[in-house]
């Protein structure tokens, strides 16, 4: 074991994922006993630790790197990387690069393509320009016309179905769908007009992905889902009882959309990952924390309202329940935007319809609302748009995406000066919370900030410890390492990695990060360069 493992003798105040109080206790021959208090009393789990190597292993096993020379395009690389609180992590991601003469081909249902489906055909576009794993495609080195996707997915209720669902499924409609706006818009419309069409979209894309879901069980239900089947088989198909494990998934989805062709960003959001930009202004050599995405949680003010205002009906009372440590629509919603949540879709009796046909438990799913106005909840996404390239003498320099594990320790500031440290701070020794906005100066936050508005870097409440460098090649591992508990005290970080199943999931929920770095036409950054799993 390295040093930093053993230099706690003493009992080690941190708090669990969700900030309850918590403590690690380091005992007798690698022994550490977490214990927390979750809110109804207290807890405790006594653990091994692991090897240093293999928690730090852990930790890199999933990063990705991808570097990008092509002129036009202003993405120059990104990094992806994840890591399980859940036995298995219930996140998803997706980057995907395609260019936008590819749309209307993998918008064209009767596509003379040898006869290949749809999904052939987009597995073709997609992989044109990225490529399989490392071996990427470097052929095709114009990206004035790319399109680049890049999307976070976090699943709850112990699946990772519907999430990792939409990674391999909703890069393709949107793409799908945005070919065909293009195929019938008129090429004179003007640039608001344009982008209004493209959120809309976006919108709307999410919207039907979810209506689809949704349809499938009930149309099973009333016997009006089948396909021609066996004969030996019963109609509906028993294949078709495979619907049932999206029953009980939920999944937040989270999607950058870059058009390097007419200089757009868009951020479409449906839950509580979140999206943040870094600007750097050379005149004043500051950087901006742009924040382009809300956390649809019942915490959320103007959230809270949105679902009041959806249900005038309800009671009030009963329609958002502070269970004591959050709000929650109907005692048990924390995201009210997301894919899924079956159980708070549908009336009672259609929903018990539902787990009759296939075989579920009803006590798994019972809520505690009421049947006066489902559903309670819905997918519309809110969609950002920012242009790529600013007039006020900004550049735009990186964009953070990231479930709300990330998030749960970091702030939308702080995540922005991290990434700021992380571009220029090429010495791997740790700065203090309340240095590190002294060194990387941070402008003057809007007078109207996204929620949650916590407290400035290096403030009170935000000045206790360390923010850690590790010499990292990988930025998404850069902020995830960051977001673990102990205010950057390695040891800690090596004790809250050592934990296993239920103990590691009161202090880290799953976590990912998809980090997108931008620049002018030339190398793909200059300092910390990261050791590249492929290029482009």
């Amino acid at each position: 074991m390295d040093d930093a493992s053993n230099k706690h003798t003493q009992p080690i105040e941190t708090t669990t994922f969700l900030e309850w109080p918590a403590q690690f206790t380091p005992g007798v021959a690698e022994v550490v006993t977490a214990s927390w208090d979750y809110g109804f009393g207290k807890r405790q789990h006594t653990h091994l630790l692991l090897p240093q190597s293999e928690t730090e292993g852990m930790l890199r096993a999933s990063e990705k790197t991808v570097t990008l020379d092509r002129p036009g395009n202003p993405l120059r690389r990104y990094d992806t990387n994840f890591i399980a609180g859940n036995k298995r992590t219930e996140d998803a991601h997706a980057v995907e690069i395609l260019s936008s003469d590819d749309l209307p081909y993998s918008a064209t249902e009767q596509e003379a393509g040898n006869g290949k489906s749809f999904w052939e055909r987009w597995r073709d576009v997609k992989l044109k320009i990225s490529g399989e794993g490392s071996q990427l495609q470097s052929e095709l080195g114009n990206g004035s016309k790319d399109i680049v996707m890049a999307s976070v997915f976090d699943g709850h209720n112990d699946t990772h179905v519907l999430s990792e669902l939409l990674s391999k499924t909703l890069h393709a409609t949107l793409a799908r769908n945005l070919g065909i706006q293009r195929q019938h818009q008129d090429s004179g419309m003007d640039d608001a007009t344009r982008i209004k069409a493209v959120k809309s979209l976006i919108s709307d894309t999410y919207q039907a992905f979810e209506a689809e879901l949704e349809a499938a069980p009930k149309l099973l239900t009333s016997g009006k889902l089948r396909y021609d089947s066996n004969p030996l088989l019963p109609d509906p198909s028993p294949v078709l009882f495979g619907l049932s494990m999206f029953m009980k998934a939920r999944s937040t989805a989270l999607t950058a959309l870059l058009d390097t062709e007419h200089d757009d960003l868009y951020v479409a959001n449906a839950g509580d990952c979140r999206c943040v930009a870094g600007w750097f202004n050379p005149s004043t050599n500051e950087w901006r924390c742009d924040t382009l995405s809300n956390d649809h949680i019942g915490d959320n003010p103007s959230e809270e309202q949105r679902y009041r205002d959806l249900h005038p009906n309800d009671d009030p009372d009963r329609l958002v329940i502070n269970n004591g440590f959050d709000k929650r629509g109907l005692g048990i919603v924390q995201t009210l935007r997301a894919f899924g949540n079956y159980n708070v879709r549908f009336l009672s009796e259609c929903w018990q319809s539902i787990c009759e046909t296939f075989q579920l438990p009803l006590g798994d799913f019972t809520i505690t609302g009421s049947d006066t106005s489902p559903p309670y909840m819905d997918t519309e996404p809110e969609v950002a748009h920012r242009k790529l390239r600013s007039d006020s003498g900004e550049n735009l320099k990186f964009l953070i995406l990231g479930s709300d594990g990330v998030f749960d320790r970091v702030t939308s500031e702080e995540a922005t000066l991290l990434m700021a440290a992380y571009l220029e701070h090429k010495d791997p020794a740790p700065i203090t919370k309340t240095d590190l906005p002294s060194r990387f100066s941070l402008s003057d936050p809007p007078a109207e900030r996204p929620w949650p508005d916590e407290p400035l870097p290096g403030t009170s409440g935000r000045d206790i410890g360390q923010w850690v460098f590790s010499d990292e090649k990988n930025a998404a591992t850069h902020i995830i390492r960051n977001s673990l508990p102990g205010h950057g005290d390695p040891a800690v970080h090596h004790m809250a990695l050592s934990l296993r199943d239920r103990a590691a999931r009161q202090f880290r929920d799953d976590m990912t990060a998809v980090v997108l770095f931008f620049g002018d036409d030339g190398p793909a950054l200059t300092s910390n360069e990261a050791t590249a799993n492929g290029s482009v």
